[in-house]
């Protein structure tokens, strides 16, 4: 409220055995919008999302897929226009997932799988026509990781070509923040020693 913190109450999924919110994101102090995940009864996870009014959370309807999926990050530019990351298990693998929020229900929208194994953990939105989402992919035979950048043109998620630093292992972006064209990725490499080492991204001018 300004001055001091309080505990709010989050309704807890029924049938959930456990669950978890990882990100949170407010388009004004009446409309946030949280995602994660929740465990049912034979470990298989869901995505979950809840809405804040000012006063209260309630759940939010979102689908899900897959024996294992989760929402790693949200962004929202006003109370009807949010876009959450994650990823889900299929056959194929571990894929990116993408839902979008209309205000009324989650939906999934179509995005790309560069390698059939990737994941994103972060996403902003500079507005609804503009938003770039991060994570990584499994690129090569020995699965080691490189950064995976996408970009929403208003119409579609499109792979961008972005530097990987270092040397082969376990690169990932893992967060992302844009205002307007000018973006700053952040992450992590394995450096020559054999350790993880930060890095940003930087695309746009200031």
């Amino acid at each position: 409220n300004g001055s001091s913190w309080s505990l709010e109450a989050i309704p807890f999924p029924a049938g959930a055995s456990s669950a978890h919110l990882t990100a949170v994101s407010c388009a004004s102090a009446v409309a946030c919008t949280a995602v994660g995940s929740w465990v049912d009864d034979i470990q298989l996870s869901h995505m979950l999302g809840e809405g804040w009014n000012g006063s209260a959370w309630t759940r939010q309807p979102i689908p899900t897929s897959g024996t294992r999926a989760a929402l790693n990050a949200v962004a929202c530019g006003a109370a009807d226009a949010c876009t959450a990351v994650g990823e889900h298990t299929h056959d194929r693998g571990d894929l990116s997932v993408v839902q979008q929020w209309n205000g009324s229900i989650w939906s999934f929208e179509s995005s790309p799988h560069p390698t059939g194994h990737d994941d994103l953990l972060g996403v902003s939105c500079a507005s609804s026509n503009g938003c770039v989402a991060v994570g990584s992919n499994a690129s090569n035979t020995a699965g080691s990781g490189e950064d995976l950048l996408e970009a929403w043109d208003g119409q579609a998620w499109i792979v961008q070509k972005v530097p990987n630093p270092g040397v082969s292992g376990a690169n990932q972006l893992t967060d992302v923040a844009c205002v307007s064209s000018f973006c700053v990725a952040v992450g992590n490499e394995y450096g020559s020693a054999g350790y993880l080492v930060p890095f940003s991204l930087v695309m746009g001018g200031a």
